[in-house]
């Protein structure tokens, strides 16, 4: 899904925000069209192009944050596949999700607000989601020689 598109656009707020531009740098090193998006008002309502062969991956621990799921529904409004890397598979994103990748750690609050569940299962199935991509856009390349 991810090496057929046009462009891979990489969405999180927070400590996700920083994880989703991790993931966009890893895939453009790989070759992929990419751009990541941290800003949780950007106008995707106020976009009149389609994105028919856009995805998204959205990074959210939680997969609850309501102003990413409204920015998730303006995308798939748009066209856009949406995959997301959660903590969960049940959350409210997941189910928004054409593909949910979900790593089930116990979440972690400091001061019950702040969420400090570890990210390290998210960027190794970034890092794993980015090489697997490379490899198979290296393989339609191959087969087009």
């Amino acid at each position: 899904m991810i090496a057929n598109s046009d462009v891979a656009l990489f969405f999180g707020i927070g400590t996700s925000g920083l994880i989703a531009a991790y993931a966009s740098r890893q895939f453009s090193n790989l070759g992929q069209s990419t751009f990541h998006i941290q800003d949780p008002y950007y106008p995707f309502h106020l976009i009149s192009r389609q994105y028919t062969n856009t995805v998204a991956i959205i990074c959210s621990v939680s997969g609850e944050t309501e102003i990413m799921l409204r920015k998730t529904g303006d995308l798939k409004s748009l066209g856009s596949k949406i995959i997301s890397i959660t903590n969960s598979s049940t959350n409210s994103l997941a189910r928004q999700s054409d593909i949910n990748l979900a790593y089930h750690l116990t979440p972690e609050y400091v001061d019950e607000e702040v969420n400090v569940t570890s990210q390290l299962p998210a960027v190794f199935l970034i890092e794993t989601l980015a090489r697997r991509n490379y490899n198979y856009m290296q393989q339609m390349l191959n087969n087009k020689l």
